[in-house]
């Protein structure tokens, strides 16, 4: 081979550019971060499943509740002698206004762990410290929920979103992410 022909024929060893990867963000992104992102993901898919659930079927959940409850309580032969529909409608009504106001504030809480998912795969130093923070609220509300009598398949969904919360971070905190985005920034 002549000089000529091994100057234009890339090489094995021949370096790498300089500076930054400017691949996707999560190729080098360590396994903590990258389940950080996904645990924002199922998060908001949790929250909004409860937004879904609760808006959708909320009131007639609420319905069989409370006439469980009151079957239980006043015996079924003491129940059918009382005319309690409209008190039991009140009832049902106000604590389903609560259930739509949760659910409102959960589709919002949803998008913003949407939106902070794809900058903490990046790396964002700023965004991480602001998803910490952010995340109490998602938490307190998720123990308030399970705290309350609410239908089943809502405090499922609210225990998932703690978890998920959670984890998220503590995840947004370990280690790996740490030197990870100390490198994103230098």
């Amino acid at each position: 081979m002549t000089t000529h022909e091994t100057r234009d024929r890339p090489s094995a060893r021949a370096p790498q550019g300089r500076g930054r990867d400017r691949g996707p963000a999560s190729a080098g992104a360590p396994t903590t971060v990258k389940a950080a992102t996904a645990l924002a993901v199922l998060a908001a898919l949790s929250t909004l499943g409860y937004a879904v659930v609760a808006l959708a079927d909320g009131r007639s959940m609420l319905h069989d509740m409370a006439t469980s409850l009151l079957s239980g309580q006043l015996g079924s032969a003491s129940a059918a002698g009382l005319d309690l529909g409209p008190l039991l409608d009140d009832a049902v009504n106000a604590e389903y206004h609560v259930l739509q106001n949760r659910a409102y504030i959960g589709i919002v809480l949803a998008l913003v762990y949407l939106a902070l998912a794809r900058p903490i795969l990046r790396g964002a130093r700023k965004l991480r410290i602001a998803a910490t923070v952010f995340v109490a609220l998602p938490v307190i509300m998720a123990f308030v929920d399970l705290g309350d009598d609410t239908p089943t398949a809502l405090h499922a969904l609210d225990a998932a979103e703690l978890g998920c919360a959670v984890l998220f971070a503590v995840a947004l905190w370990l280690p790996a992410t740490n030197a990870y985005v100390r490198a994103r920034r230098g």
